[in-house]
């Protein structure tokens, strides 16, 4: 291979790599949340991290997370 080729190509993986590597600490800063953490639905909903604000994408998924998790089981059908 070219030197110019090999150049590219480790420039390419740094970079990727740093790419990476600020994905997963973006991924692991903030509050994290288990709807299943929880034993009822008041207590789930109340567990919500405050820096979630209403109506942003994270509230509105942990809430549903909520209520899927502690909704009360449907009647078994004939």
């Amino acid at each position: 291979m070219k030197r110019s080729t090999l150049i590219t190509l480790a420039v390419l993986l740094v970079v990727a790599g740093a790419i990476v590597v600020a994905l997963v600490r973006e991924a692991s800063s903030g509050p994290s949340f288990r709807a299943a953490d929880y034993g009822s639905l008041e207590e789930c909903l109340r567990a919500i991290p405050s820096e979630w604000v209403e109506g942003s994408i994270e509230r509105s998924g942990a809430e549903t997370a909520c209520r899927y998790t502690h909704a009360p089981a449907a009647p078994a059908r004939p």
